[in-house]
């Protein structure tokens, strides 16, 4: 884990004011509803724009999403269940992606036009039947708009990650989808950090599993490289995707994610500071009550 994330996550920084420094999290302290910020589907405030765009039922896929808190992620309490399945039988082959996803904007000191730090927490909870290596994807990116977040891949996307029903975890570097040469299991809870550069139109991506590192690549492009003006797309996004067989062989196929502890956050003075120090506290991560 990395000391940024560590510091952020923890609300250290040396005694810093957080309103100096705030984030945009979405943590689902506050349950069910449109009445708070912090629920699904929420609404606006605190950095985001509205609440949850929510998933549809696509082509022959239906899409449920609801706020649990029967198996914490990382101690944490609420968390957001995503849960798609093949409930009827399409007039031909192909792929349906359901987008859920939410718009931010700029917040305290987090700025779209500079460096920007996003954190959650991703469990696969079951994935039936979920198999096929390009049509079978979850896909966690950063869309220019909710309606292209359902399309799955696309121009629009700074960074971009994939975990494929091969059990392989890809990742975008510009137009190239990357295999990170990780895996990924039912019921692990893969930690994410992405430090995005607005002013290079790059990231780096860093990838937990229960702890222990995966993937940690820097310095890699934006899938809409040059095409964003140098400024963070406004929606963070979670899409499942399932394929569905015109002989009806996919009927009950279901892909189900959980998520949370979501920030989007910017590098705090304080903690680059200790890092050029390299103190050793990156095992260091608090769990919320």
């Amino acid at each position: 884990m990395s000391l940024v994330r560590t510091l952020i996550g923890s609300g250290l920084a040396l005694g810093v004011a957080s309103s100096a420094h705030a984030s945009i999290v979405a943590n689902f302290d506050g349950g069910s509803g449109d009445t708070q910020v912090d629920q699904f589907i929420g609404m606006a405030g605190d950095g985001w724009v509205d609440g949850w765009n929510q998933g549809f039922t696509g082509n022959s896929v239906t899409s449920t999403q609801t706020v649990q808190s029967s198996n914490p992620i990382n101690g944490g309490g609420n968390y957001l269940n995503i849960r798609n399945e093949v409930t009827s039988t399409p007039g031909g082959n192909g792929q349906t992606r359901v987008g859920t996803s939410r718009e931010y904007a700029d917040f305290g000191a987090v700025d779209l036009t500079d460096t920007v730090i996003y954190t959650f927490d991703l469990r696969v909870d079951e994935a039936t039947g979920f198999t096929n290596a390009f049509n079978d994807t979850i896909e966690l990116l950063a869309s220019t708009s909710s309606t292209t977040t359902n399309a799955g891949s696309n121009s629009n996307t700074s960074w971009q990650v994939q975990f494929r029903g091969n059990g392989a975890i890809f990742y975008r570097d510009s137009t190239a989808n990357v295999n990170s040469g990780a895996t990924w299991d039912v019921g692990s809870v893969y930690s994410f950090e992405i430090v995005s550069d607005a002013v290079t139109e790059t990231y780096d991506l860093s990838i937990l599993d229960d702890g222990v590192s995966i993937v940690d690549v820097t310095g890699l492009s934006w899938r809409a490289a040059g095409s964003l003006v140098n400024e963070q797309p406004q929606f963070f996004a979670v899409v499942p995707g399932l394929f569905r067989s015109s002989d009806g062989a996919n009927l009950g196929d279901v892909i189900d994610v959980s998520v949370d502890n979501i920030s989007i956050a910017i590098p705090e003075p304080a903690s680059l500071a200790l890092l050029g120090l390299g103190l050793g506290v990156m095992a260091l991560r608090p769990k919320r009550s």
